[in-house]
């Protein structure tokens, strides 16, 4: 339980409503050191007792955070939001994180592969008269066999994915 916690459960355990004093009443019926006693309290609760021991360090702690609140220049729900915000922030960058883990691992078994000679960019040019592609249907891998290399170098040239790759690139 924190302070204001603290704070919160002895304002409910005291008597609630108004609490008044008689007029002619100054407050202090006799003082020793540090001791106040406190005329006329008519039917004294402990809890009421407890709030009012520790009205003097609770109203200064809770005067003290309103004032750091009230420096922010914000609503509570302002407050509020920028928390979420943060939080939300937070979380998208632990993703980004993991995200970044696994492109990084993958970009290493990619280089792993091309350095074994077994990474090809599709359409590809193989043996010099066969082209290793994609079904454009199934997107299963299949090689096409051409007559001459001319014929496969103009099929790749013709391929749909070589084209999107162009325009994008341009």
């Amino acid at each position: 339980m924190d302070r204001i916690d603290e704070i919160r459960a002895r304002c409910e355990e005291a008597t609630p409503g108004e609490w008044r004093t008689p007029p002619t009443f100054n407050g202090i019926c006799s003082q020793s050191g540090d001791i106040l006693a406190i005329d006329r309290i008519v039917n004294p609760r402990a809890a009421d007792m407890i709030f009012i021991a520790h009205a003097r360090e609770d109203i200064p702690f809770l005067l003290d955070k309103l004032a750091a609140y009230e420096d922010t220049g914000l609503m509570p729900d302002e407050i509020n939001a920028i928390v979420k915000s943060q939080i939300a922030t937070a979380k998208h960058n632990v993703e980004l994180q993991e995200e970044a883990a696994r492109f990084k691992a993958d970009l290493q078994r990619y280089k792993q592969l091309e350095a074994d000679g077994r990474l090809v960019e599709l359409p590809c040019l193989v043996n010099g008269r066969s082209v290793l592609t994609r079904h454009p249907r199934t997107g299963r891998l299949i090689t096409v066999r051409c007559d001459t290399r001319t014929e496969a170098e103009t099929m790749i040239a013709k391929c749909p994915a070589c084209r999107a790759e162009k325009e994008v690139a341009e």
